[in-house]
């Protein structure tokens, strides 16, 4: 059984040697949670709204830079599709990984960040970085104050969703994968696992493995597009 994220099923994709297929060759369980990214400005950058880092970015094409965690990540996807929906030239800085982004965004070295909300939340609250919006459709409950994209630039149809799930072999007989995925469910039904899963930045799904599957497929197909379109790829 694994223990995946988006990234399953991205990854592959920004890959020229595509190891393998995140969905068709794995048998859906359940999708565990999901979870924001944040846009986020470090203290070099003076602007206080998403609007002003756009602005800012307009009034000097491809001068402004933005980190993540990697080439292909959720994260740079996210970006990517600010880019092509708010119409905005920024500059992709790929880390390896969240801690050496955050490290040169809190220096100052690079202005602007999209991290995953569990990185980025002690952050915030240690006041070393700025929140400028979430990237789901609703407000994150962990950062009520914090608008989403589409409120900050009246983007409604803008969402860039991480999520957690569990997985089987392809081919895995059904009776398990049912068996398997009714049990997680009851879990994360509980009242102490789904409060403790918030405070952490994690919205507790908990779906049907007809669902979860579902739910892969349209992910695949949705960031299929953006990374063709902006020909992406990690080799």
């Amino acid at each position: 059984m694994l223990l995946s994220a988006i990234d399953t099923i991205t990854a592959p994709m920004v890959s020229k040697r595509k190891p393998f297929d995140g969905v068709r060759d794995f048998t859906p369980i359940t999708q565990l949670t999901a979870s924001h990214n944040v846009w986020l400005v470090g203290p070099s950058f003076s602007g206080k709204t998403l609007a002003d880092l756009v602005t800012a970015a307009k009034a000097s094409p491809g001068k402004i830079d933005y980190a993540s965690s990697g080439v292909g990540s959720m994260q740079h996807l996210a970006g990517e599709l600010l880019v092509r929906m708010a119409n905005v030239d920024l500059t992709h800085v790929p880390y390896k990984g969240g801690p050496p982004a955050f490290t040169d965004v809190i220096g100052g070295r690079v202005p602007a960040m999209v991290s995953g909300m569990q990185g980025a939340v002690p952050q915030i609250k240690a006041n070393k970085v700025r929140a400028l919006a979430v990237t789901g459709k609703s407000r994150a409950t962990v950062l009520p104050d914090v608008p989403t994209v589409g409120e900050a630039l009246g983007m409604p149809d803008y969402e860039a969703l991480n999520w957690q799930a569990l997985l089987f072999p392809v081919g895995t007989p059904q009776p398990i994968v049912d068996r398997m995925a009714g049990a997680v469910i009851k879990i994360l039904q509980q009242a102490d696992v789904r409060q403790k899963l918030v405070e952490m930045g994690y919205e507790p799904i908990g779906n049907t493995p007809t669902q979860f599957a579902a739910v892969a497929a349209a992910e695949q197909k949705r960031w299929a597009a953006i990374i063709q379109a902006a020909n992406i790829t990690s080799d």
